[in-house]
């Protein structure tokens, strides 16, 4: 009897332990949209905490998880492996509201992974928390392209319907608009974006902005295809791309050669539009050093027709390894110009930030502006090119000790006297300059440099043409323009 009593408790144990082993649970689709609906799965049940979920083709509904309760946890997930496959994130936010993967993630070449589209609200986000590896294969997708705000809306929208329609703005701002006197402004954090993207201005038909993807990736993160979060492009008279939306990235490491993507929209209307401002990237690597073959892109948007040069100004990307003390920044626009005098910056404000290196690309213009703090003090370095700008306007730079400008243009702007606490040399193509002035005097170069100055052959500090426009100054004839200038 002994042996019988003790038996019967073992045998109720591996009972229930059978009935806990996870189940695979393949996507049918045949009910409605609802994850939830047990009708919609395999098994007849929705999935639970250690089932591995197949969605393999949408069937006649394809799948949407609503999180509006909180988050929803499974083993794993295979998206899109074979046949056309969306699965869509309602309701998510950067916080609680998730979809958490306890193992690996693969999204397919025919697999996409998105979050529903906002309108005048951020009410929907995409966060993924991965407890193993992720895989987005070759023309795989995590996309939230023009999913932000519509336009009109966001806080870098210009939502005056009677007004012009800039671009919109996120980490760049947007371009002009129509009557050239708004533009979208700049909003967020560099190292840490978590919002979604503003629509272009209300007039006309603008572009919505770029959705927001959070990641969180306890194993590698391998992605050959896309992760987009781009503004909406669009071809309407007198009307403007989205601003870019945002990616933010945490993971062990880091390989392939996809495309992460938070450009602004353009607006390709022949009769003209502006481009919308680039969005923000941040990617973390918790053990990696490298970023693998990967493309990062935040570019501002293309204006077109008759203002075929209003492009949004770029955005940020933010990349950190793991060894890293503060990490880098690039800021880097494609070689799109930007209207000139301009205004169209990445502009930064009300953040303090220090970085490894800085890089100032392809035509961009890097703005500190009010309450804006560059720190590279820390032996860290600024580069570009001899086409883009760092411009110290109302806001403070950081320098090392001795510092070099090289390939790169600083101006500054306004009429205070800006201080580098640094002994700074110009080499080859380093420019020292302002900004322009137009009709008033608004910006002078003045800097108070505490070590020593020491200009190089092909290095300049040049202000040449950059006063009062003609007819204008106090040494200028009013309504003549024939007369020369005095001073």
């Amino acid at each position: 009897m002994r042996v019988y009593s003790c038996l019967a408790p073992m045998l109720l144990v591996l009972t229930l332990a059978a009935s806990a082993q996870a189940a695979t649970r393949t996507w049918l689709g045949a009910a409605n949209s609802a994850w939830n609906n047990g009708a919609n799965w395999s098994g007849g049940a929705a999935p639970a905490a250690t089932d591995d979920v197949v969605i393999d083709g949408n069937g006649s509904y394809a799948p949407v998880l609503d999180l509006s309760i909180g988050a929803t946890n499974i083993n794993s997930l295979s998206l899109g492996a074979t046949a056309g496959s969306t699965l869509t994130i309602s309701n998510g936010d950067f916080s609680a509201k998730r979809l958490i993967v306890a193992g690996n993630c693969a999204i397919g070449p025919n697999g996409t992974l998105t979050h529903a589209s906002n309108t005048t609200s951020e009410a929907h986000r995409l966060n993924v928390e991965i407890g193993g590896a992720l895989l987005v294969q070759a023309s795989g997708k995590i996309d939230v392209d023009a999913r932000g705000y519509e336009r009109g809306d966001g806080p870098g929208s210009n939502n005056n319907s009677s007004d012009d329609s800039p671009g919109g703005g996120y980490g760049g701002r947007g371009s002009w608009g129509y009557q050239g006197v708004q533009i979208g402004e700049t909003y967020g954090s560099v190292t840490n974006p978590v919002s979604i993207g503003s629509g272009g201005g209300a007039r006309g038909a603008s572009g919505n902005g770029g959705g927001a993807v959070k990641l969180t990736v306890t194993g590698a993160l391998t992605n050959n295809g896309v992760i987009s979060a781009r503004g909406q492009t669009i071809a309407n008279d007198w009307s403007a791309g989205g601003s870019g939306g945002a990616i933010n990235i945490v993971a062990h490491s880091m390989a392939g050669s996809g495309a992460f993507d938070a450009s602004g929209g353009s607006d390709t209307n022949a009769n003209g539009g502006a481009g919308g401002g680039g969005g923000r990237i941040a990617v973390a690597l918790t053990n990696g050093a490298s970023f693998g073959g990967a493309t990062f892109a935040a570019y501002g948007g293309a204006g077109s027709g008759s203002y075929a040069t209003s492009h949004g100004a770029a955005g940020t990307v933010y990349l950190k390894g793991a060894a890293d003390t503060n990490g880098q920044l690039i800021v880097n626009n494609n070689g799109q110009s930007i209207p000139s005098p301009s205004i169209v910056t990445t502009y930064s404000h009300d953040e303090t930030v220090a970085f490894d290196k800085v890089t100032i690309t392809n035509r961009a213009r890097y703005h500190l502006g009010t309450n804006a703090v560059l720190d590279v003090s820390s032996g860290g370095q600024i580069v570009g090119d001899t086409n883009s700008t760092l411009l110290l306007y109302e806001g403070q730079v950081n320098l090392p000790a001795a510092f070099t400008l090289k390939e790169l243009n600083f101006s500054k702007g306004g009429m205070d006297v800006a201080t580098l606490d640094t002994s700074l040399t110009i080499d080859s193509g380093g420019k020292l300059t302002q900004e322009d002035n137009t009709t008033t005097e608004r910006h002078r170069l003045a800097m108070t440099i505490s070590g020593d100055l020491v200009v190089l052959a092909g290095g300049r500090i040049d202000v040449a043409g950059l006063g009062h426009d003609k007819a204008n100054g106090p040494g200028s004839q009013p309504g003549d323009e024939s007369c020369g200038g005095s001073y």
